[in-house]
Formats: C-alpha cells, structure tokens, sequence
C-alpha cells in the first residue's frame, strides 16, 4: 500500500507533525506501508521562516508552494491515499489542494486544532479553506472529540475518526532514579514555545509569584523554550529548547504544568506537553478545559484548576506530599501508555488506512 503525505512542515521538525505523523513513520513502514513524506518547507526554510523579520523568505515561499505541489498533483494518483495534515499551501484558498484532492484514489484528511478560526496574528488568513477541505476528504480524522464534535454539528463531514496526538513511551520514560534528590524543593517544570509563554504561561504569573511566598516549601520554575522572555518572569530557571535534552528536563521536575487561559481556540487544543508529562511519571497540574478535564476528570493522574486558588491548592498540595506525586506520576505513565502512545495507536492507523482502501 502506498500513502503519499502532504503537509506544511519537512519531516521531524514541526510539532503538530511530529506527534501526529513523523513518529508513526518508521513502524508504518515495518508493516508495509510505503509512506511517502511530502513537505512543502525544507529544513532550512522551516527555521527561517519561524522567525520574525523574514517577509522575503516569506514571500519567496508563497510564489514557490504552486510549483513544488505541482509533482503532488501528478503523484497523488500514483499513490492509494493521500494523507493531508491540516494544508497543503500557504494560500488562503483551497485550490491546489483540491488538485491534490482530485487526483488522489482516496483522501485522509487529518485536523488537530481548531485551525477554522482566524489566526489571531496571521496576515494571510487560511481558515475559511479548512470546511472545503474536510468536506472533500473521504475520511477525517480528529485530534479530540471537541473537533469531532465541531465537524459533525457543523455538517462538514460524517466520517470522522478520533486520533490523539500521542507520545513514544519508548523515548519519554521516567528517571531510573528517585527525582526528588533536594528534599523541601517542588520543582514546577513548564515547556513550550516563547509565543505560548507569553499566551499561555504568563496570564497565570500571579499564582507563580504567589507559589514562590509559600512559606511550607521552596519551590523553582524550570522553563524549557522561552529564554528571550525570561525578563517577563526573572524568578524562572530557563533553559534553551533542545529536543535531545527534553527527557532529561522532565527527569529535573517534579511537577508538570498545563495553564491554558480561556479563548476560542484553547477549547480545541492537543496538549501534548500533558502526555509528555505524564510519560515521564511526573504529575500534572493543568486547566479544566478541552482535553485536559477528558484526561484528568479522574483525579489519579493530576490535578484540574479553573482558578488562581485552585492552581495555588494543588501545587501546595503536591508540594507537600512527595508519595501523592509519586502514586500520581506512576498512574499517568500507565494512562498514557494505554491511551495515548505510538504504541497503542500505530495498528489503528494501519488498520484505517486498509479500510480506506
């Protein structure tokens, strides 16, 4: 069977497609299925085109996406399916893709976030392509069951599949020794982007410095990601985002947090540091939205926190008592490992794509 990808991002760098696609490949492959990467960015591209100030690389892109999609259009009928996560272009109409969509045999198409609504910072707004394109897919597949629930109501599309972005319990394990080597110390551990420390991290800043007051422990903020903000929050221990050195940062926490502030978008979001988290046996304290209360509801693995005193409770609470992060960090490990690893979810996909065929 041969499955052509498309997407935005090249092969292991982007997030999104990292935990939802680059992962699977290999084990794919070892069941037979000759899974062809299409990305339209190169590497190099990729990390320019991240960064602020590149309106030329930006605009070189957009002249160049219609002529790398090109041997897309022409490969898509070779292929059995065609797999598109989120978008194929840049372009905020749907064209090329339907190009795509119409040469291809059969069409997977994969939505992890609420990717409809405007982009609150996007020049170029792309959202209004997104109900064309999960309305032409023969199949969609879903991050969550808020997505789901959204396609469905909406009347874009019947076939809709859940998938969860997911973790590889075989690289994200936890430590082969006890963690909490500094007795008294509740490391708090964060990771993520400098745009998500700013949306994200810093609207909870007044329950960080109320945590650091807590006279019954001590208690640190270690921050994988954000280093140019560290001037936001001075009181942080920052560290710069390296993929090789992501486990052993989770090895260095005690506690893994999850704030997301309320907004459209938050309700729909794949919140991957929460498995990341979980895998690595730390427990989790995260806010009772979307995914988060579907994990969570049940209390063994961590806490949900909708306000600055509940997010205060539960922290002080894990603070104090080392056995309840370790009965909770050893129940997230087993959750993830059932739900929401490669591993529980590599022969669904491979399943899938035989029933599309």
């Amino acid at each position: 069977m041969k499955v052509l990808f498309v997407g935005l991002y090249p092969y292991g760098m982007a997030p999104s497609q990292k935990f939802r696609i680059d992962q699977f490949v290999p084990l794919w492959r070892e069941r037979g299925i000759d899974f062809i990467y299409s990305g339209l960015l190169t590497e190099k591209e990729y990390v320019l085109y991240r960064r602020s100030g590149q309106a030329l690389l930006r605009s070189k892109i957009f002249v160049m996406q219609t002529f790398r999609r090109l041997k897309d259009i022409i490969n898509a009928g070779r292929a059995d399916i065609v797999f598109v996560h989120r978008e194929a272009t840049f372009l905020p109409v749907p064209w090329l893709e339907l190009m795509i969509y119409k040469r291809a045999k059969r069409v997977i198409y994969d939505i992890d976030d609420a990717i409809w609504l405007p982009q609150p910072d996007g020049l170029i707004q792309r959202h209004k392509k997104v109900p064309v394109l999960v309305r032409n897919a023969d199949i969609v597949i879903a991050g969550n069951k808020h997505i789901k629930d959204h396609i469905i109501q909406s009347g874009w599309h019947k076939d809709v599949r859940i998938i969860p972005s997911v973790v590889d319990t075989e690289k994200y394990v936890p430590p082969d020794q006890d963690r909490n080597a500094e007795r008294g110390v509740l490391r708090i551990g964060w990771t993520g982007s400098p745009s998500t420390f700013k949306t994200a991290f810093m609207p909870f800043v007044k329950v960080w410095r109320r945590l650091l007051k807590n006279p019954n422990i001590k208690v640190e903020f270690h921050i994988m990601g954000a280093g140019e903000y560290k001037e936001l929050f001075p009181e942080g221990i920052y560290y710069d985002y390296d993929p090789s050195q992501e486990v052993p940062f989770l090895h260095n926490v005690d506690v893994g947090i999850v704030p997301i502030p309320e907004g459209p978008w938050m309700k729909y979001k794949n919140n991957i540091k929460l498995f990341m988290y979980m895998a690595t046996g730390l427990p989790v304290v995260a806010s009772r939205i979307g995914i988060n209360e579907d994990v969570l509801k049940g209390g063994n693995c961590g806490f949900l926190a909708s306000t600055a005193d509940q997010w205060y409770e539960a922290l002080s609470r894990l603070g104090e008592d080392e056995a309840l992060r370790q009965q909770m960090g050893m129940m997230g490990r087993q959750q993830v490992e059932r739900k929401y690893s490669v591993k529980a979810w590599v022969d669904k996909y491979v399943e899938l794509f035989r029933e599309a065929t």
